[in-house]
């Protein structure tokens, strides 16, 4: 809450990074030693949990990330290129997860959700509904889904239809009978 993480939930997640994939400390270093200073700009760890370098994309050879992405993957990791960052996520660790976890605590029984880069895919996918704009990684790769709507608006446009659509969803919502009604 206001910008500070659960101590339990982040206990939780660590627990499981632990018995599920190879320790942040492995792949950091691993990406310290094999990128090439020629592209790389930043290395950056986020909240203890996964890292990113920023990157000169133009200079990017894009088979290294196809190589780290193999490397991954056999410590439970994944590697995703989006803009000029490349992130390395153990693979337990989804913003679907802490959707879920949020919906439990709240008691929510309609989860909504939007985003437009290509982490946020499950999350999209884990809501009841969820809206894409025409902009971004999901847009560039026409991803889509029965329970995700596609937008044609891009940028702020699209921020503020996805506004719209959130409201009238929860009014939607709102509308219906509860239980034993």
């Amino acid at each position: 809450m206001d910008g500070v993480s659960d101590p339990d939930w982040h206990a939780q997640v660590t627990a499981r990074l632990a018995d599920q994939c190879a320790p942040l400390a492995e792949v950091q270093e691993h990406l310290l030693r094999a990128a090439d200073p020629v592209w790389v700009r930043k290395h950056r760890v986020a909240d203890d949990l996964f890292a990113y370098l920023v990157v000169e994309r133009e200079l990017l050879d894009e088979d290294w990330v196809k190589e780290l992405a193999v490397w991954a993957e056999n410590r439970g990791w994944t590697v995703s290129l989006q803009g000029r960052k490349i992130y390395a996520v153990p693979k337990p660790l989804t913003k679907s997860a802490a959707m879920r976890e949020v919906a439990r605590r709240t008691g929510a029984d309609l989860t909504l959700a939007a985003g437009d880069s290509l982490l946020d895919a499950d999350l999209l996918l884990a809501a009841d509904r969820g809206w894409r704009p025409g902009h971004g990684e999901l847009a560039d790769t026409g991803f889509t889904a029965p329970t995700i709507r596609a937008l044609p608006e891009r940028g702020v446009a699209a921020g503020e239809r996805i506004l719209r659509e959130f409201l009238g969803a929860v009014r939607g919502a709102d509308a219906r009978p509860g239980p034993g009604a």
